[in-house]
């Protein structure tokens, strides 16, 4: 065996460990958080690890119908994560947005204290 193949090996190998790590911990967000962004990325990085030892399990030269399977389930796994990922940007960023409004003052008149959820923000009135 020599370096290059060994080295290729090691690659392939790690490749498939990141897939599986990946998933676990995309599973285990989604058990916690519910969040559909994990549950795709999940999904995908699933099919992305069988998809990477799908060539080996055959070892004559794989058919068409094979290879038009792989590259409908390869357009399928780069979908679910592109829409995964974008889904879980767009959550961060919405709670960003959210987190930095929290004292923003109204429309119009004061902000109401963050320290007092009762008060109203203006001066008192006088009736």
């Amino acid at each position: 065996m020599s370096i290059p193949h060994i080295i290729d090996r090691f690659v392939e190998f790690s490749f498939v460990l990141a897939n599986i790590l990946v998933f676990k911990f995309a599973i285990v967000g989604y058990q916690n958080t519910k969040k559909r962004s994990l549950l795709m990325i999940a999904i995908s990085s699933a099919i992305a690890t069988i998809l990477h030892v799908a060539p080996w399990i055959r070892a004559d030269e794989p058919s068409l119908s094979f290879w038009s399977f792989y590259t409908v389930a390869t357009m399928c796994d780069l979908s679910l994560y592109v829409a995964g990922f974008w889904l879980l940007t767009k959550d961060y960023v919405s709670s960003l947005t959210v987190a930095a409004q929290l004292g923003a003052a109204p429309n119009s008149g004061l902000a109401p204290s963050v320290h007092n959820p009762n008060d109203s923000g203006g001066p008192p009135s006088v009736s």
